[in-house]
């Protein structure tokens, strides 16, 4: 059986908007990285880019997100506005997150996991 390292459970439950290295390999056996992405208020039926800067994201595998609005709703993978949800995409190196109709946020935050072109 093989051990965890104790900064391998740290990376994977902790959040940072600096760039983490997972302690993981993907499929192809490059690194895996995740980083936290936030961003303020948004008006309902409006949309909001992040941008992910000089992250260098070659496969992204995975993201996940919540924003705030008096309760914290989850935020899906979406590459389409759907009325009364949260939704996002990755697309050329910045986020984009929709909300719906009679769904605005004061905050939030995506984080993705992925590996790196270099």
């Amino acid at each position: 059986m093989q051990s965890v390292s104790s900064s391998a459970v740290s990376n994977a439950l902790s959040y940072s908007t600096t760039e983490q290295l997972m302690g993981g390999k993907w499929i192809d056996g490059k690194p895996i990285y995740k980083k936290t992405f936030t961003f303020g208020a948004i008006s309902a039926n409006d949309s909001y880019q992040i941008s992910t800067g000089g992250t260098s994201i070659d496969v992204l595998i995975k993201g996940e997100g919540c924003g705030y609005s008096g309760a914290f709703v989850p935020i899906v993978y979406a590459d389409r506005l759907t009325s009364g949800i949260l939704s996002w995409y990755w697309s050329e190196n910045r986020i984009v997150v929709f909300t719906g109709s009679g769904r605005s946020l004061s905050s939030g935050a995506i984080t993705l996991y992925y590996t790196k072109t270099s």
